[in-house]
């Protein structure tokens, strides 16, 4: 698609449907978002409100619901990536979301042609180092037997049942 979607109302017939899948999935968003803001906030010397944390994480759900957005969350690497380029405040998000904006606003066109299996080879691309932690089993198993036993549960688990 070119350019940002218009606004429109998210179809409330789909909520009865919905509501039990939905309930995991903004615990674990509110889990990682606070767990981030209290790791950070530690790390920084300030305080993070779980009340707060939760009010705008259900305001920025809201709005995005009207333009058919996934569920908010925060994202820890990118968060550790700009706290190590010296980001210390909510302007430096907006700062690095202005260029992905300028690509969908303004690149767009350019990549509209290009065949899915393009698209998709960028994406797995950046995704590398994602996929090379699966390495990472055979040092949980050479830790201990149990920590070995629950990766390998987890990730079977991800995989055969997501």
């Amino acid at each position: 698609p070119i350019g940002l979607p218009m606004p429109r109302l998210p179809h409330v017939t789909l909520v009865p449907h919905i509501v039990m899948d939905s309930i995991p999935a903004a615990i674990v968003a509110f889990v990682i978002s606070q767990g981030m803001g209290c790791m950070f906030a530690q790390k920084n010397g300030y305080q993070v409100y779980p009340s707060q944390e939760l009010i705008a994480e259900g305001a920025s759900n809201l709005v995005g619901s009207f333009f058919g957005c996934i569920t908010m969350c925060g994202a820890f690497s990118r968060s550790l990536v700009q706290e190590a380029c010296g980001g210390k405040s909510q302007f430096t998000a907006l700062f690095s979301a202005l260029p992905l904006l300028a690509v969908f606003l303004y690149l767009g066109p350019y990549f509209q042609p290009l065949p899915v299996a393009v698209l998709a080879a960028i994406i797995v691309s950046s995704l590398v180092g994602m996929f090379l932690k699966v390495m990472d089993v055979q040092k949980f198993w050479r830790r201990s037997y149990s920590d070995g036993v629950l990766w390998s549960v987890t990730f079977l688990g991800t995989v055969l049942l997501d």
